[in-house]
């Protein structure tokens, strides 16, 4: 959920924050504004083509496999929903005084924060179930002739989820963390 360009944006505000025009204000808005929006449709984009991937995938497997990716697909419509829902930036008033600009800035900036430090409870976990039950659907399936091979193949795909959760989530956190910055600026 992280973008470099928003990155960048954060690491460019100073501690001056408070002392910007209602014009500077409403020029940074909207370029949060704009770049929050982005990022949902990356995020939109990205749950349609694991959800349009495990669907068919649904559609050619069977058992444990078919289970896995019906998991998955849920989980993409939870994530899309959830951006939808909780992730869709708030009209800036940009004809508001620079006070009132510049609260309705560090509202969105905490909003932002709190949805990023969710991330992995509202965006992560909701895959671990169908990436887990991927991983070991060959122990599943040749349960109890599973061979060493399988073990380690699963085992290895396990530790890849988990690592790709785990750099998922440290970005997000940082990124959480820079927006707290900013907000500890403007107050």
């Amino acid at each position: 959920m992280t973008m470099p360009t928003i990155k960048e944006d954060w690491q460019m505000m100073t501690a001056d924050t408070q002392n910007f025009s209602a014009r500077e204000l409403a020029a940074r808005a909207v370029t949060f504004d704009r770049q929050i929006r982005a990022r949902n449709v990356r995020e939109y984009g990205a749950s349609a083509v694991v959800a349009g991937f495990f669907g068919w995938r649904a559609t050619v497997s069977d058992g444990t496999a078919q289970v896995a990716a019906i998991l998955l697909v849920l989980a993409a419509l939870w994530t899309a929903f959830h951006i939808w829902r909780a992730g869709a930036p708030a009209e800036p008033d940009l004809l508001a005084p620079a006070e009132t600009q510049r609260m309705q800035w560090r509202d969105e900036l905490e909003r932002q924060a709190q949805l990023l430090e969710s991330v992995r409870w509202t965006y992560l976990a909701p895959f671990a179930p169908g990436f887990l039950l991927s991983a070991l659907t060959p122990v599943i399936d040749r349960w109890p002739a599973v061979s060493t091979g399988d073990m380690v193949i699963a085992s290895a795909m396990v530790a890849v989820f988990a690592i790709v959760l785990a750099v998922i989530n440290r970005l997000n956190a940082r990124a959480a963390c820079q927006l707290r910055e900013t907000i500890a600026a403007l107050d």
